[in-house]
């Protein structure tokens, strides 16, 4: 279990990792505050996926703007979530030497400059698909 504090030791978000399922599930609450609603393990805010070999993540929202008020057989939390960013780790030649690179995608910004929702209820093909442009 980990916990992101701000610079003046606030909660800002709390992770569990599921190391057998290659998951680490992200809540915006702290399970320890017992001001909130008690805790609920499985309805994590975010959720980061990765392979065998920690090369692929993928970051998903569990329930998307688009989605949120949709009954769960309608939405996209059964049909892939929302993605956030998909990651890639590689290495390659350079030179004499290996370069560590990264690529990242995440959904751009619209013509009018409001965020892209990556939603497969809209017909978005998996942002890690090859030739998927972030920014459509």
């Amino acid at each position: 279990e980990f916990r992101l504090l701000s610079g003046d030791y606030a909660f800002m978000l709390f992770a569990r990792v599921c190391a057998e399922e290659r998951r680490i599930d992200i809540f915006q609450y702290d399970p320890k505050d017992d001001n909130l609603p008690a805790f609920d393990p499985s309805r994590p805010a975010f959720t980061l996926t990765y392979n065998r070999s920690r090369t692929d993540w993928r970051l998903v929202q569990e329930r998307c703007e688009h989605c949120q008020y949709s009954p769960k057989h309608l939405s996209c939390s059964c049909r892939g979530k929302q993605q956030v960013a998909c990651v890639r780790h590689f290495a390659t030649k350079l030179g004499d030497g290996v370069s560590s690179c990264m690529e990242v995608k995440i959904p751009g910004l619209g013509g009018d400059g409001s965020p892209v929702v990556w939603c497969p209820r809209l017909g978005r093909r998996d942002l890690a698909s090859p030739g998927t442009s972030p920014s459509s």
